[in-house]
């Protein structure tokens, strides 16, 4: 199986319940920050992370037996439903997803907002008038194909406008 970020699924997690080994060539060892991303990519989707095998090794033998190993783990969590708890990954990303979806992301991401809304992820009071607002005029244009269409090519622009000046010149 190939692994992406999946961004097409927005923020529902679509591999709920899932066991995931993760076979990886490289020094994973020397880069905390993917293995922090591989961690927290499998939390969020609310799925649980046996192992991460990675080349690192110089001897194959002790690969095979790492490997061997985990394809043993993700069968015998698999049968039992074993999950590890949530970390602070997922609860704060979660946490995050949960109320821009729910305000002023909301008329962007309205399957998420409908998934969300189903499966009792807002569980907190919310007053935000500028959002409400916001949402009351967008979701309708967004019904709309030609303002749909137009909406879409310029959001990412959009959304990463507000960096843009501090990646282009970090040192100012």
């Amino acid at each position: 199986m190939v692994f992406d970020r999946s961004f097409f699924n927005g923020h529902i997690p679509t591999l709920r319940k899932r066991q995931f080994g993760f076979l990886i060539s490289g020094p994973l060892g020397q880069i905390a920050n993917l293995r922090q991303i591989i961690e927290s990519l499998t939390e969020i989707e609310e799925s649980n992370l046996v192992d991460i095998i990675t080349d690192e090794y110089a001897d194959s033998k002790i690969i095979d037996l790492l490997i061997y190993n985990l394809a043993k783990k993700l069968i015998t969590y698999s049968q039992s439903g074993y999950k590890k708890p949530q970390t602070f990954l997922s609860v704060g990303g979660n946490k995050i997803f949960r109320d821009a979806v729910y305000g002023r992301m909301r008329f962007v991401f309205q399957a998420d907002h409908k998934y969300y809304e189903e499966h009792g992820f807002y569980d907190f009071p919310h007053d935000d008038k500028y959002a409400k607002k916001m949402n009351d005029k967008f979701i309708p244009l967004t019904q709309n194909e030609k303002f749909r269409k137009v909406f879409y090519s310029v959001l990412k622009t959009e959304m990463i406008k507000p960096l843009k000046s501090v990646v282009d010149n970090p040192d100012k």
